[in-house]
């Protein structure tokens, strides 16, 4: 058999050869692209895919301003549609709009980004409102720039930081922490009887106790844990297989 040659890595070769295009002539020209995929050995269409799936690749000639909103699901339920059908028709002919996926600030959502015709950065906008984004479009179209939303502005600390995005205070939760709370409850009066019950030891319980976490997080069947003798699995009943 003879082994076929690795396909070229887009990142290493075809991304930086989109970049000199675009930078060159504002957008990604079809003579441009032509000439790369020649010159890369490689198909069109790869180039082609390529550019299409990165948001900031441009494939005809831009407008002064571009607006691109993330269209992605945190953006989406943040109203992103929404803003991209207000803004459209307000805005006027120099300046472009579009959905875009992902810019990657699912955490500030919805996320947008302004890019201006000449310029090789975009910048960053997050968790804007409609007429927010309206009145930073127009700063940039009378030649001011605004202020990004740098995250370094936040003011964050072990104070304000904390993984619940609902707040410390809010009962957001409330249903699953009960949920949890009941099964604690079930799962440790369990083990107190297996405790109480000869045969059972320490180990045992806790693999029982680790199948029965197993279980609840799957579809129903039986649970599975690893141990130092192969696969033990339960029926809940106390029987024991491997």
């Amino acid at each position: 058999m003879i082994a076929t040659k690795p396909s070229t890595d887009y990142s290493v070769q075809i991304v930086p050869a989109l970049q000199r295009i675009q930078h060159e002539f504002g957008y990604l020209k079809r003579e441009g692209l032509e000439e790369a995929a020649r010159d890369l050995d490689v198909p069109l269409h790869r180039l082609q895919a390529v550019a299409s799936f990165f948001p900031h690749f441009r494939l005809s000639p831009p407008k002064k301003i571009v607006l691109s909103v993330c269209r992605d699901m945190a953006c989406h339920m943040a109203g992103a549609q929404g803003i991209m059908d207000e803004l459209r028709p307000v805005l006027g002919e120099n300046v472009g709009v579009r959905g875009v996926s992902c810019l990657g600030r699912c955490d500030r959502a919805p996320a947008a980004c302004v890019g201006i015709t000449g310029e090789e950065h975009d910048h960053y906008h997050l968790g804007r409102s409609t007429g927010e984004l309206k009145e930073i479009v127009e700063a940039y179209l009378r030649g001011e720039v605004p202020a990004p939303d740098l995250d370094a502005d936040r003011g964050y600390g072990n104070e304000t930081f904390v993984i619940n995005p609902y707040g410390r205070d809010e009962p957001k939760y409330g249903a699953i922490l009960k949920a949890i709370s009941v099964r604690d409850k079930a799962l440790g009066e369990a083990t107190r009887i297996l405790a109480s019950k000869p045969g059972w030891s320490p180990m045992r319980i806790e693999q029982f106790r680790s199948a029965v976490l197993d279980r609840l997080e799957k579809r129903p069947g039986l649970g599975a844990r690893p141990h130092a003798g192969g696969l033990v699995r339960y029926n809940f009943a106390g029987a024991e297989g491997g």
